[in-house]
């Protein structure tokens, strides 16, 4: 059977720089020594990029044990 996806209204994540903030001073800050002052503005700017910022959550969240798929979380038994 041959299918195709049209995908009309597609989910796009857009975070504010104030949200990107906060992001970055929850969960990456504490993994990165950024003593140059050089990772932070880089992250922040690339949490504000839809296309971006799914990939630096999935970092942010591995480095801080969070778990991020359905697979995972019914694996731990927790919710």
């Amino acid at each position: 059977m041959e299918l195709y996806a049209s995908i009309k209204h597609p989910f796009e994540m857009r975070l504010t720089r104030a949200q990107a903030e906060k992001v970055y001073e929850k969960y990456a800050a504490p993994h990165h020594d950024d003593k140059y002052g050089v990772y932070r503005p880089h992250a922040i700017e690339s949490l504000m990029i839809e296309l971006k910022v799914f990939d630096y959550l999935d970092e942010y969240a591995k480095e801080s044990g969070v778990k991020t798929r359905t697979r995972d979380i019914m694996q731990s038994g927790k919710p």
